[in-house]
């Protein structure tokens, strides 16, 4: 048995429901992410000082 395809008027509010919630969960993301900014900011330095003191003592023996 075939299923009866969906109106078009039901697809655009489909569609304009899960635009919706797309952008609510953008904005809450956001929201969230510029509350802890400075933990991310300095969690990204020290990463960034590991990876380049890890490559400086990798490469310690060569004379430059």
């Amino acid at each position: 048995m075939e299923r009866e395809p969906k109106r078009f008027i039901a697809r655009i509010v489909e569609y304009a429901a899960l635009f919706a919630l797309s952008a609510f969960l953008l904005r809450l993301g956001i929201c969230y992410l510029s509350e802890i900014r400075w933990v991310l900011l300095i969690a990204t330095v020290l990463a960034l000082a590991g990876v380049v003191g890890w490559r400086i003592w990798k490469h310690r023996h060569l004379d430059w």
